[in-house]
C-alpha cells in the first residue's frame, strides 16, 4: 500500500467527515491547505488566538496543559484522521491548551471562519462535530476513572491498549505506540519512575517491548486482562 493511499484511508475515516458523500469530501477537502510540521514544533501554544482547525493527516500530535507549578500535562494524544483544536469555542478565544508535534506530522488546516461556514451550511458536519466533542467528554471522563480508581499496573495497560487502538501501527505481527515515557507517565498522572518501572515489568512478561519513543505491544490480549 502506498504512503498516498493510507493517508486517505485516515482521512477516509476521520470521524469528522463520517457519513459525508464523496462530492462534499472532496471540497470540504478543497478547502483546506496542507501544512508540514516537524517533530517537536509548537502548532499552537496556550493563550494562542483560536483562528484555526486542524485535521491530522500524518504523524501524531500531543496537546497538553499547564499546571499551577508549570508542569505539563497530556491531556490527548491525536492520530491521523483526528481534528485538531479546541472545537465548540468562539472564533477568536484563546486557546487553553497547547498543541505539539510528537512526529513529523502533515496536516490539513482550515480558518476558523471557513469551517464555521462549512459547518453552518452542511448539517452533517454539525452532528459529526458535536459527536466528536461528545467522544472527548467519554474519554477524558475514562481516563479520570481509571486515575481515581485503578493501580498503577492497570492504569498503563489501559493506556497502552487504547493507544494501540488510537494510533497503534502493525509491524511484523505486533503493534508499535510511538510515545515516549513521559508523555505515558502525563496521560496516566504519575511520574516517570513509575511508569518506567511498570514498563519493565510488563516487558519481562513478555507483553511488550521497549525502544526509545516507541513501545512495542505483542501480547495485546494479555495487556487487557490486566485492565480494570
Amino acid at each position: 500500500m502506498t504512503r498516498q493511499m493510507e493517508k486517505g484511508q485516515f482521512i477516509g475515516r476521520s470521524d469528522l467527515l463520517a457519513n459525508v458523500p464523496d462530492s462534499l469530501r472532496d471540497a470540504i477537502l478543497s478547502s483546506a491547505r496542507m501544512r508540514r510540521v516537524v517533530a517537536r514544533d509548537v502548532i499552537y501554544g496556550i493563550d494562542d488566538p483560536i483562528d484555526e482547525i486542524f485535521l491530522l493527516v500524518e504523524g501524531c500530535i500531543t496537546v497538553s496543559q499547564l499546571t499551577r507549578s508549570g508542569e505539563e500535562v497530556v491531556l490527548r494524544i491525536a492520530a491521523p484522521g483526528e481534528l485538531v483544536g479546541e472545537l465548540g469555542i468562539l472564533r477568536g478565544e484563546a486557546h487553553s491548551s497547547a498543541a505539539r508535534a510528537l512526529r513529523d506530522c502533515e496536516i490539513l488546516v482550515w480558518s476558523m471562519e471557513t469551517f464555521e461556514a462549512l459547518v453552518e451550511r452542511h448539517s452533517i458536519l454539525q452532528k459529526n462535530v458535536n459527536a466528536i466533542l461528545g467522544q472527548r467528554i467519554v474519554e477524558l471522563e475514562g481516563r479520570i476513572r481509571r486515575i481515581t480508581t485503578n493501580v498503577a499496573l492497570s492504569r498503563v495497560a489501559s493506556e497502552l491498549v487504547r493507544l494501540s487502538d488510537q494510533m497503534g501501527e502493525r509491524v511484523d505481527g505486533h503493534v508499535e505506540i510511538h510515545i515516549h515515557q513521559e508523555a505515558l507517565a502525563q496521560m496516566t498522572a504519575m511520574n516517570t519512575f513509575t511508569v518506567n518501572r511498570t514498563l519493565a515489568g510488563l516487558e519481562n512478561q513478555g507483553l511488550l517491548r521497549i525502544r526509545r519513543r516507541c513501545i512495542e505491544i505483542h501480547d495485546t490480549p494479555g495487556l487487557s486482562g490486566l485492565c480494570m
